[in-house]
């Protein structure tokens, strides 16, 4: 009984180096165990769908980049790409 209100309150993340426990934001049994790749090797909407509970606690513990910065991210790769594709169509109509 101990052991499930322990595990309740922390989610058990493998694929980090190590086990190492993160806390959950409320009380759950649902993704007690899981792993790093659980959020990492799907497409991000996917992974929240099916494990959101564990991303959140992950992005919560810094192991993941926040939505705030991801959103931030994709953002200046899409504005260097278009920078890029302008500046070689410019050079090209040279």
């Amino acid at each position: 009984m101990l052991a499930i209100l322990t595990l309740g309150n922390f989610h058990v993340v493998s694929g980090a180096g190590a086990r190492i426990f993160i806390p959950r934001v409320s009380f759950g049994l649902e993704d007690m165990f899981g792993s790093v790749s659980d959020c990492t090797s799907s497409p991000w909407v996917v992974a929240t769908a099916q494990h959101g509970k564990l991303c959140r606690a992950l992005q919560d513990a810094g192991m993941l980049e926040s939505d705030f910065d991801r959103q931030a991210r994709i953002r200046e790769e899409f504005n260097s790409e278009v920078e890029e594709r302008t500046r070689k169509m410019r050079q090209t109509l040279r």
